[in-house]
């Protein structure tokens, strides 16, 4: 891919941000998803290590995770280009009506194809990844 298709892949991904950390996670992710292939592979911080196979499958995961009283919060501290990925290290809370809250740093991957996120996917923050 080119630097012009590589920095709207940037633009996307970092617009999704925005609107996760100003207007929640609900309409965070309806930002991400527009820019998502229908099968779309999604592996979520609060899916246990479950691959979420498709925009509908992972929209039903997160609607079902706000009905039990849950909820994501997510900042970014930065944003890079790697080929086809765009990665993005941040700050991550999981909230949980019956389990409290869990804070991490984490490592969100989207890779891109043909202007669409294929895959993404998080993974906690590592030493050797920091």
């Amino acid at each position: 891919m080119g630097s012009r298709a590589e920095a709207g892949n940037l633009d996307r991904v970092k617009s999704a941000w925005q609107a996760l950390e100003r207007d929640g996670h609900a309409t965070g992710m309806e930002a991400l998803f527009e820019h998502c292939h229908p099968d779309c592979e999604f592996r979520p911080a609060a899916s246990g290590g479950k691959v979420l196979h498709g925009v509908e499958e992972a929209r039903a995961f997160f609607r079902s995770q706000r009905d039990a009283g849950g909820d994501i919060k997510v900042s970014p501290y930065g944003f890079r280009e790697r080929g086809d990925c765009v990665e993005v290290r941040g700050w991550i809370r999981l909230i949980r009506r019956q389990a409290g809250m869990a804070d991490s740093q984490g490592l969100w991957v989207y890779r891109f194809r043909d202007g669409q996120v294929v895959e993404a996917g998080y993974s906690p923050a590592t030493a050797e990844a920091a």
